[in-house]
């Protein structure tokens, strides 16, 4: 009975195999063979008869049944290894087992080798995306990205104060009428450029033909009292004339001269020169109350106070004219920063617009404004680009020491690069690759580098932020291209 049960247990076994192999087929990779399909039912039957017989045989056939056993094992190793079954003598088949043929094996495994050369080769190519940027000469010059080596050099340490840019006192003229009058012609506008001596404004004065009628009167008296003098002192000796007649002309003399010489001081006081004297006396009368306001250095009329027909009072400027092509600044220093500001320590004037430049400080005033409670520290700038104008609010950067540093570069060498404070450095290719660094005191010139760069090494100082546009433009960033 039990054999039975074997028997049919493994007849439907193989029944449900081949089966199988008919209506749905091998998994995909397995060579299904039919003929090899049998070959397995019957093994398997032939396992059961060995069974079988171990059991009514009893225990004196366990070799018999060892030997069927180990040449059963031996046929199934046989087949499993594809070699000849010397029981049936068929041609060794490949086993189910197998995934694929050699050749298909071959290739799948050349496949894979040349997707693990693409990852590879993929991964190199990033690594060389990421190293930098190849720029050529002419693609430099296009882009004014300049390079630099670096070195050390002091660090100045600065402090930012308020300051504002006021007139150079030493080239500024406030023109007021030496004598009241009447305008009767301008001839200067605000903005005209003037040169020391050029006509401004012409005035009437009565006050000014007084002092030229005096004066004329002097010079007249003054020849009639000398030409009695010189007749008194002629006729002294011959007794002609007395003494007291004599000495009555002498001092009429001497009384001429002085109020000659007042009249003279007189109009030299209102602006007349010794030139100009000398011609009064060959005026009109008319022109007598002619005042001529005159340029006193040569600059900007940056302000009028005048038109024509008006009355021009001596107590208030006409015209105001300027050299800008000098200005000071003027920078406020609180109390607190007195004892580090100091005469003859650098400056960088920076105005709203982002215009740099650089002065030294003239003197610092020995006293603090009571409204202000600060100092004044006063710089001279030279002005020939005319872009400070008085008046102006401006950023002082005051270098009140300096520090020396082992590694520097210039500031505008520094970029942002994925979170990191990085400069491009050249290398022996001539590539441009981020470095990051590590950075210590700055000022708005130079940066010290703790980390990251040594002397000689070669950076771009100029045009950086272009070389990391080119960088991003070309996808080296990291996890823009994978």
């Amino acid at each position: 009975m039990q054999k039975k049960i074997i028997i049919f247990s493994v007849g439907v076994t193989g029944i449900a195999l081949a089966v199988a192999g008919i209506f749905v087929g091998p998994p995909e990779g397995i060579f299904y063979d039919p003929t090899r399909q049998s070959e397995i039912v019957s093994r398997s039957e032939s396992r059961v008869d060995h069974a079988e017989h171990g059991d009514h045989s009893g225990h004196g056939h366990d070799e018999d049944q060892a030997a069927g056993s180990s040449q059963a094992d031996g046929h199934a190793e046989g087949a499993q290894g594809g070699q000849e079954d010397p029981d049936h003598g068929g041609e060794a088949k490949q086993p189910l087992d197998d995934k694929s043929s050699p050749s298909e094996a071959e290739g799948h495994g050349a496949h894979e080798g040349h997707q693990d050369n693409d990852k590879h080769d993929g991964q190199d190519e990033h690594n060389d995306d990421h190293g930098g940027v190849d720029l050529t000469p002419d693609q430099m010059d296009a882009f004014d990205v300049r390079t630099a080596t670096v070195s050390g050099g002091p660090i100045s340490v600065t402090i930012e104060r308020p300051a504002e840019v006021v007139y150079d006192e030493n080239a500024l003229a406030h023109v007021v009428p030496r004598v009241p009058g009447i305008a009767r012609t301008i001839n200067a506008a605000e903005g005209d450029e003037v040169l020391e001596g050029e006509v401004l404004a012409v005035l009437e004065s009565r006050e000014l033909a007084d002092a030229k009628a005096a004066y004329l009167a002097s010079l007249e008296r003054l020849t009639l009292a000398k030409e009695n003098f010189a007749r008194a002192d002629a006729l002294i000796d011959k007794r002609i004339v007395s003494a007291e007649a004599h000495l009555e002309a002498k001092t009429d003399y001497a009384e001429a001269r002085i109020n000659l010489r007042n009249a003279r001081q007189k109009l030299f006081a209102l602006g007349i020169g010794e030139a100009r004297l000398n011609e009064i006396t060959e005026e009109d009368e008319a022109d007598l109350t002619e005042y001529v306001m005159r340029a006193p250095l040569s600059g900007t009329v940056v302000a009028r106070h005048l038109t024509r027909g008006e009355s021009v009072p001596t107590d208030r400027e006409a015209f105001i004219i300027a050299d800008v092509s000098t200005v000071w600044i003027d920078i406020s220093i609180y109390a607190h920063d007195l004892e580090r500001v100091e005469s003859g320590q650098t400056v960088t004037v920076v105005t709203e617009g982002g215009l740099e430049t650089e002065g030294r400080i003239g003197f610092v005033t020995p006293n603090v404004s009571e409204e202000t409670r600060t100092a004044n520290a006063r710089v001279f700038l030279a002005n020939e680009p005319m872009r400070l104008r008085p008046g102006m609010f401006v950023t002082a950067r005051i270098a009140v020491s300096e520090e020396p540093a082992d590694v520097r570069v210039p500031a505008a060498a520094l970029q942002n690069h994925e979170g990191r404070d990085v400069v491009f450095v050249k290398d022996k290719e001539g590539r441009l690759n981020p470095r990051p660094v590590t950075l210590g005191r700055r000022n708005s010139h130079y940066v010290e580098v703790l980390a990251g760069l040594k002397t000689g090494d070669t950076v771009v100082t100029d045009g950086a932020f272009i070389v990391k546009s080119q960088l991003a433009k070309s996808g080296f960033d990291d996890g823009h291209n994978h």
